[in-house]
């Protein structure tokens, strides 16, 4: 699991590497780097919040950044789905961040 500082600094080398960078929380007050697109998935305990808006914003963003960061959801219930999409959506890796809740 990477923790939410390690993917901070990630997200924050790939903006400085001139790289357009998503950011999809499911905490409202999320601290990210400046330059990043941060977007609210859904409340983690509302896994099913999370997967309906997941293939809305997967839509949005697709063509408009070069990566998206998601953090995880349980992986229970509708949260199943929501990491099965996230597992299939990842081209090349994939780094899961528990939310606080996990």
């Amino acid at each position: 699991a990477v923790t939410a500082g390690k993917a901070a600094a990630m997200i924050g080398e790939e903006i400085a590497r001139g790289q357009n960078i998503a950011v999809l929380t499911t905490r409202r007050a999320a601290n990210y780097p400046d330059g990043a697109v941060v977007m609210h998935l859904g409340d983690d305990d509302k896994p099913e919040d999370a997967a309906r808006n997941l293939f809305h914003l997967l839509r949005t963003l697709g063509h408009q950044v070069d990566t998206i960061y998601v953090e995880s959801v349980p992986d229970t219930g509708a949260g199943i789905a929501v990491m099965n999409r996230l597992r299939k959506a990842a081209s090349s890796r994939i780094h899961v961040q528990p939310s606080a809740n996990a």
